[in-house]
């Protein structure tokens, strides 16, 4: 029977392989919609271009941060990793669009891309360190909880 120990870390394996799960499958979209003539999209991706573009790529930013998931301490690695990926992805994307008929890559899609994977990094990292605040204070709250307990203590909560 496995212990404790090699119990947390199958669940945490398993909790990692489902976060870079969702950056494929997110990938996946991405690259299905980029392969498709402009003809064959629906209309809203071709009048919303840029704004399509610069939402894939904060979204992506955004899974890459997650399933990255550096510790707090170390998020502005966790920012910059995410960035520099999903950067780079945009460079292959717009490679790939080369591909399908109709498609040009061109730059200013490219910096669009960047954009948004600048704010969704960004806004990745602030919301990894509001989660990691919460569990601070979440387990400081218990610890004080438990020890009001052990002492026949009334607890506050406020």
């Amino acid at each position: 029977m496995p212990g404790r120990t090699e119990r947390r870390r199958s669940a945490t394996r398993r909790r990692g392989l489902l976060r870079w799960t969702f950056v494929v499958a997110w990938v996946a979209v991405i690259l299905v919609y980029s392969s498709r003539s402009e003809d064959s999209l629906p209309w809203f991706f071709v009048e919303g271009k840029y704004a399509i573009h610069f939402i894939e790529y904060l979204v992506l930013a955004l899974l890459f941060e997650y399933a990255l998931n550096v510790p707090w301490r170390r998020g502005w690695l966790t920012s910059t990793l995410a960035m520099s990926f999903t950067a780079l992805f945009g460079v292959i994307d717009e490679m790939a669009q080369a591909l399908a008929l109709g498609r040009v890559p061109q730059v200013f899609d490219w910096i669009i891309d960047s954009s948004g994977a600048v704010l969704g990094s960004l806004v990745g990292a602030w919301l990894l360190s509001c989660v990691w605040l919460f569990s601070m204070h979440h387990q400081r709250w218990k610890k004080n909880r438990q020890r009001a307990i052990e002492n026949n203590e009334t607890f506050d909560t406020y």
